[in-house]
């Protein structure tokens, strides 16, 4: 009993000294500084992009967003999308923070375009009612460079990955770009019934800018049918659409729609051929 006595002393006097010392000091100091010195690079990363950041956004609850992001020091951030006709065309300025949960977390705070993939009305964010898209507004950083940044969102995981825009593609989103293309496309093909054309062959095709879905419909042997359908995004460099998954025409994969902004015309490149998307009076034959 007065070993037991005497250690619990000795344990009393031991933690009274690592205290007087300055050791919990030292080790809360020194764990703040860490957590500090990470947010500051982060951050520091997001807003020294000097014309912001092409993002590819895509939810938990399925489909693919393009974003425009710029990052300023008051913690601001300019935001445009390809959501829709308004988001591509009004730039809309929201803030951000960071905050630590676990490891820093980039937290969008106030409505943005974000936000409107996460309603759970479904007429507006096309998602699941009650759900959205089942999106994300906090995400944590799973890599950073000078040059790129994977977010992945705290509480859906949804993905999002932002590489340094150019000052051709902040001009051509901050002028409504997007908004042009989806305007000239949707009046080209209004009424209109969109096929692949190679020659004499014919392929049953449709671009859906409100689903942000591209499909082709491929008739086979025995006139059996194979539909295939894959989303898209607005691609970076504003000269077509970004396929999420490739589209297989003729036996050869296709990672990207192009966009012809003088003949109205969507098409697939092989090489130097054109596969266009032509849009006709009549049905495919």
């Amino acid at each position: 009993m007065k070993k037991i006595l005497w250690y619990c002393l000795l344990l009393t006097i031991v933690a009274a000294a690592c205290k007087k010392s300055g050791t919990e000091t030292w080790y809360e100091g020194t764990l703040d500084k860490r957590l500090y010195d990470s947010i500051f690079v982060r951050e520091s990363n997001l807003f020294e992009s000097p014309y912001g950041w092409k993002t590819v956004f895509t939810p938990a609850g399925g489909g693919a967003y393009l974003f425009y992001m710029k990052f300023t020091d008051n913690n601001r951030v300019d935001m445009i999308s390809d959501f829709n006709i308004e988001t591509a065309s009004k730039v809309s300025t929201s803030s951000y923070f960071f905050r630590v949960t676990g490891q820093p977390s980039l937290v969008f705070d106030t409505y943005n375009y974000l936000h409107i993939i996460s309603h759970p009305s479904n007429a507006v964010s096309g998602g699941v009612s009650g759900q959205g898209k089942i999106s994300d507004y906090e995400f944590y950083f799973k890599s950073a460079n000078s040059d790129s940044v994977v977010l992945v969102g705290v509480k859906n995981k949804s993905l999002m990955v932002l590489k340094k825009a150019t000052q051709a593609e902040e001009a051509f989103y901050r002028s409504g770009g997007i908004k042009t293309i989806i305007d000239d496309a949707s009046a080209a093909m209004s009424g209109k019934f969109l096929r692949i054309e190679d020659g004499i062959d014919q392929t049953p095709a449709a671009i859906d800018f409100a689903n942000k879905t591209a499909s082709i419909m491929v008739v086979g042997a025995n006139n059996q049918t194979t539909s295939q359908n894959v989303s898209f995004v607005f691609s970076a460099d504003a000269d077509g659409l970004d396929l999420l998954k490739p589209l297989t025409f003729k036996g050869k994969s296709y990672s990207k729609i192009y966009w012809d902004p003088t003949t109205k015309e969507f098409y697939l490149l092989d090489g130097t051929n054109r596969y266009i998307f032509k849009a006709s009076d009549t049905p495919t034959i």
